[in-house]
């Protein structure tokens, strides 16, 4: 199957965006992405759809960043529509801005309980105290404490992490993919799968030794 590549046109306004949000608040281009009905429209027509499915023009915007607390700085000088949470003015066109990010990656895995639980491997930034550096900390307590009250707050009760493990990295292919599937394994204590594709291999040790030795912090 062809790649259809988009019309430029049809494009214009995505483009005259983020040139707007990069000169506004100065952030990397390349960790932003384009979501939304703007994507769907591109699949349908790749899989050879003639009909248009979106209902709207809007430009809907993911942006990934380190922190919370570095959405918020962003996405603070921008003016709000006062719409939603999430729509802002940048230039002349009314966008929606998602958070995507790094805590640094949340995994579902089988509870007893409740069918699926949020085990979050969570990398803590240079400027703050917690990860150690064979790759879990067994004192990251104070960590899961106020990320669970920051999920709380933000989400609500039920997206509580039911554990939290901190980690120096989380195991990556060497193009920079996240590899969840081998956080799953170990977050269901399975025999972990190939990891020959990664860029460093030992990451997946220190996690799983930080998991089975009890570091994380179990809600």
């Amino acid at each position: 199957m062809s790649l259809l590549l988009p019309d430029s046109n049809e494009f214009a306004d995505v483009r005259a965006v983020v040139a707007e949000l990069v000169a506004q608040t100065h952030i990397d281009p390349d960790n932003l992405l384009l979501i939304g009905a703007r994507c769907r429209d591109l699949l349908h027509r790749q899989l050879g759809h003639t009909t248009a499915v979106r209902g709207t023009d809007d430009v809907d915007i993911a942006v990934a960043v380190d922190s919370l607390a570095d959405y918020r700085a962003i996405v603070g000088t921008l003016k709000s529509t006062g719409s939603t949470e999430a729509r802002f003015m940048v230039g002349d066109f009314a966008v929606d801005i998602w958070l995507i990010g790094r805590v640094d990656d949340v995994v579902g895995a089988a509870d007893e309980t409740t069918g699926q639980a949020v085990v979050a491997f969570v990398m803590v930034r240079d400027d703050a105290a917690g990860a150690d550096a064979a790759g879990a900390d067994a004192s990251g307590h104070d960590i899961a404490v106020a990320l669970r009250a920051q999920v709380t707050k933000e989400i609500g009760s039920l997206a509580k992490p039911r554990s939290i493990l901190v980690v120096s990295e989380v195991p990556k292919k060497r193009s920079g993919k996240i590899m969840r599937r081998l956080l799953r394994d170990v977050a269901e204590h399975r025999p972990v799968g190939d990891v020959t594709t990664l860029a460093d291999s030992s990451v997946m040790d220190a996690i799983s030794e930080g998991l089975e030795s009890g570091k994380a912090d179990d809600d």
